[in-house]
């Protein structure tokens, strides 16, 4: 069936779920960790024009995806600009960039280019090639032996292995006519509306809307650990912010959100989305080197989420 074929009014229609309530109250904060700990110096990620890591819109070629940190880390100078990686600097400049975690970072970019290795599909190998350890964040690029396996898709070719439905804000591929780069300005603006991504709304929308929604084992632990990752690791957790929200761990206000996701506009129905032009905003401070996310660090958020609304998995 080609992709959007078939579609009925009900679908068009796209229903907006009724608000749920949860089992429990978490009283997460918005922001991914709470510590008295503030190192200006070894916090501060400076972005300024003359330091090593100013903004870069992407040249001509410069592979470029759906997933905004890794788009925000490229356009940065942390990953390199032209958007192939391999596993050694996905390691050491997600570190840099947000804090993550040597076995985190190291585990998405193996499962880039080894996991879905596993399946071949129409001439493709997974997002990344093998022979050379490098993965890509956005479309295909030609691999060191094609012949052999084939060129990699990137991860906008590795849906229901890598990427999934449901999403942070790329709409499912059902209902964009087989790609997973559609910007859902629905799901922008309600998340931008609270200042936290809800895997958990999301995932009813797309269930209520798409009569193909799927998750596969790995994948669909992926879209909401991917919800987290913007709360763990684009909260600002400078003075200032910590200061004025009274929160020791910093917070994740709407215009971080907006630089990062590269939106424009202040309120729904003039929010715009600027593809290609995510930034780290001015005066953004990173969560602590000393408290890194984890990749230990992912069941608690999934856990939580699933006990708070049973069956949002399912």
């Amino acid at each position: 069936m080609a992709w959007g074929h078939g579609m009925n009014s009900q679908l068009q229609r796209r229903v907006q779920p009724a608000p749920r309530d949860p089992h429990f109250l978490s009283n997460e904060p918005n922001t991914g960790v709470q510590t008295t700990i503030f190192n200006a110096q070894e916090q501060f990620v400076d972005v300024r024009d003359g330091s090593n890591n100013p903004f870069r819109s992407p040249a001509s070629g410069f592979l470029r995806g759906q997933c905004p940190g890794l788009n925000v880390a490229a356009n940065h100078n942390f990953l390199p600009r032209n958007g192939k990686v391999t596993i050694a600097q996905t390691v050491d400049d997600l570190g840099k960039a947000y804090a993550m975690s040597p076995e985190l970072a190291a585990a998405l970019a193996v499962v880039a280019i080894a996991f879905n290795c596993l399946e071949l599909t129409e001439g493709t190998c997974g997002a990344g090639d093998p022979l050379t350890n490098t993965w890509s964040i956005g479309a295909g690029f030609r691999a060191l032996l094609p012949f052999i396996r084939g060129n990699p898709s990137g991860i906008v070719g590795t849906h229901n292995q890598y990427e999934v439905d449901a999403s942070i804000v790329p709409g499912d591929t059902y209902l964009n006519n087989g790609r997973v780069d559609v910007f859902q300005m629905r799901s922008w603006a309600y998340g931008a509306s609270r200042r936290w991504p809800d895997f958990r709304q999301v995932t009813r929308w797309s269930k209520e809307n798409n009569p193909f929604f799927f998750q596969a084992p790995f994948s669909g632990l992926v879209a909401p650990a991917a919800h987290h990752f913007v709360i763990h690791f684009m909260s600002n957790h400078s003075a200032e912010h910590s200061q004025a929200f009274q929160r020791p761990g910093g917070t994740l206000t709407r215009e971080v959100l907006k630089s990062f996701f590269a939106v424009t506009g202040d309120a729904p129905g003039n929010f715009v989305h600027n593809q290609g032009q995510e930034r780290i905003p001015k005066n953004w401070c990173r969560r602590p080197g000393s408290v890194p996310h984890t990749l230990v660090g992912i069941l608690p958020d999934l856990l939580t989420s699933n006990a708070q609304y049973p069956g949002i998995k399912s």
